[in-house]
């Protein structure tokens, strides 16, 4: 039992026993004998290394030339290096890395919304004109005034919540958009320190009252006084942003000069006469 335990033993450590008849100084066969000492099994010579697809480099692995480390956010880093290439490759490289720069920079500039396609702001509308004509003539501003077709009336100027919500209750589709839905048209009216809006929505009586149709928009003077008018297709993004950029200021500094020169002469009028008392 014991020489089973010890033969185990050997076998686990890597002795190699001697197989058939006894070694040089005695000793039992298959072991050797008392004061040698026992081989271990010799290494098998190293595998050659099967080739393998080489590791793509890091951030720390220089390039071939020395001139730095190559760089995964940098795609021109793993560009060639120029002291391996010849005067014509090198021309070549140049212009395809342009071809290439010049067509990652217009998707990328395909992929940015447009200035005016930016998501607008929502309008703080009035809904009636009372409600901003008292205002607007203490304080001197004027107002925008826009008749809004049916289809439009509950979310044109209303922000892009209030047309994502429309289209998702109308099968996915919705009606054109209003310049109020255009952040070009909203600028303009900030830069012509327009802030008093009304939308009604267009009516039979509207309509004889106001003589307008669907779809247009009304710069009033403070006392009421139609100072423009953009109707129907005449109601573009374009045609407003022109007009606010450019003779707004100069039709509203002419009413006010009109208007105060009213103000004065009715304020300069002489008063009626009183009768004469009896002597």
């Amino acid at each position: 039992m014991l020489r089973c335990t010890l033969i185990l033993l050997c076998c686990s450590l890597g002795l190699v026993p001697v197989v058939g008849g006894a070694q040089e100084g005695g000793g039992q066969p298959g072991f050797p004998g008392p004061g040698r000492q026992v081989p271990r099994n010799p290494r098998l010579p190293a595998k050659p290394s099967k080739p393998h697809a080489q590791k793509p480099p890091g951030k720390d692995t220089p390039q071939p030339d020395g001139g730095g480390a190559m760089d995964w956010n940098n795609p021109a880093s793993y560009l060639p290096p120029r002291s391996e290439l010849t005067q014509s490759d090198g021309k070549q490289l140049d212009a395809s890395w342009l071809q290439y720069n010049n067509f990652v920079t217009t998707l990328y500039r395909g992929l940015q919304p447009r200035r005016d396609e930016a998501a607008p702001e929502s309008i703080e509308w009035s809904y009636r004109i009372r409600d901003v004509r008292d205002f607007a003539l203490s304080h001197g501003q004027p107002y925008v005034l826009y008749i809004s077709d049916e289809q439009r009336y509950e979310i044109a100027g209303e922000g892009q919540e209030a047309w994502d919500e429309y289209k998702q209750s109308h099968g996915g589709t919705s009606p054109e958009r209003t310049i109020f839905e255009s952040a070009d048209v909203q600028k303009a009216f900030a830069s012509a320190s327009l802030s008093l809006f009304v939308k009604l929505k267009h009516t039979p009586r509207i309509a004889e009252k106001l003589s307008v149709r669907a779809n247009t928009l009304l710069i009033v003077a403070p006392n009421g006084e139609v100072l423009e008018k953009f109707g129907g297709e005449d109601c573009t993004p374009q045609r407003v942003c022109h007009y606010l950029e450019t003779d707004f200021k100069n039709q509203f500094t002419a009413w006010s000069e009109r208007y105060k020169a009213l103000i004065d002469s009715d304020s300069a009028a002489p008063e009626e006469s009183q009768p004469a008392e009896k002597q």
